[in-house]
């Protein structure tokens, strides 16, 4: 995304960016897959886990219930999300990210499916990239914090299933009710 027109206007803010990829790659250095399960566990697990708990569990929560509606909640948490990752040029997607997670939060009323979108998310970025590490040469995997199109057909489908085990857990709980 630094290599977009108009980046370069961004003067500083490109700069930042610049700075975080490379404290990234530092990061996501590793050889082994213990180094790699050891990434997962610090870029996947304990971020999904604290973020869905700050970000959806007690702001979501708090906004909405401060706003007497779901969507203002909704909206600012992700807004703070989005903050919180400080990647200018990817504002957007972290943005509707985390609107994404607040829809789920709010439409299941549990923290457990954002979380697992969240992680696997993570895991799969966490994943792609020692991949591209790997196999510097394959044009699926791409080196540049943004995902390539393998990576989102994977995220969405994986999202698809997991959405799709929810509706029918929900189906099926009211079915239950209805028909004890």
């Amino acid at each position: 995304n630094l290599h977009l027109p108009g980046i370069d206007r961004l003067g500083d803010l490109s700069t930042l960016q610049e700075k975080r990829n490379q404290m990234l790659e530092l990061l996501m250095y590793t050889g082994s897959a213990a180094e790699t399960f050891l990434l997962i566990l610090l870029l996947a697990a304990i971020p999904a886990l604290s973020e869905e708990v700050f970000f959806r569990g007690l702001l979501q929560r708090y906004f909405s219930d401060w706003f007497g509606k779901a969507w203002p909640g909704i909206l600012l948490s992700a807004f703070l999300f989005t903050l919180l990752h400080f990647s200018v040029t990817q504002f957007l997607p972290i943005f509707l990210m985390g609107m994404l997670l607040g829809y789920l939060y709010h439409w299941t009323h549990s923290l457990l499916v954002p979380l697992l979108f969240h992680f696997i998310n993570n895991s799969l970025t966490v994943v792609f990239h020692q991949l591209s590490k790997s196999y510097p040469d394959q044009a699926l995997f791409r080196d540049d914090y943004t995902p390539g199109i393998l990576l989102v057909l994977l995220s969405l489908l994986a999202s698809a299933v997991l959405v799709w085990f929810v509706y029918r857990s929900r189906v099926q709980e009211e079915a239950e009710q209805v028909w004890p």
